[in-house]
C-alpha cells in the first residue's frame, strides 16, 4: 500500500498489510492546516481518505516577548479615552492560536 498526504509528515510511504488485508499508517504534522491523506495499491488510482485538520497545540499557547502591543502609552484619565491592546497568542511551533481567552487582572477578554 502507498501512501501520500497533503499535509504533514507520515510514518512510511508505504505499508504492508495484515492478514484481513487492513493496512495502517500514521501522520504528524507541527503546521496548522488540512491534509487530505491518499492510499494507493497495485499501481491503481489513489484512494482518498477523509480530511483531517491539524490544530494548534492549546497546552503550549504563549505570547510571544513582540507580540503584544499597544496602540498609545498615554490614555486620559476621563472613562472615555481609551487604548486597545493586542496580544497574539502562538503555540511553541508558531502556530495561531484562536479561541483562547487573555486575563488582565481587570476584566477578561477573548481573543
Amino acid at each position: 500500500m502507498n501512501w501520500q498526504s497533503t499535509l504533514g509528515n507520515l510514518a512510511a510511504a508505504s505499508s504492508v498489510t495484515d492478514k484481513d488485508g487492513k493496512a495502517t499508517i500514521t501522520l504528524t504534522s507541527v503546521v496548522v492546516g488540512s491534509a487530505q491523506v491518499s492510499a494507493s495499491v497495485n499501481e491503481k488510482p489513489a484512494v482518498n481518505a477523509p480530511k483531517v485538520a491539524f490544530i494548534a497545540d492549546t497546552k503550549s499557547a504563549q505570547i510571544g516577548k513582540n507580540d503584544r502591543r499597544v496602540d498609545k502609552n498615554s490614555i486620559l484619565a476621563n472613562s472615555e479615552d481609551k487604548a486597545t491592546f493586542t496580544a497574539v497568542v502562538k503555540d511553541a511551533n508558531g502556530n495561531p492560536r484562536s479561541q483562547t481567552t487573555w486575563s488582565t487582572g481587570q476584566r477578561i477578554v477573548a481573543i
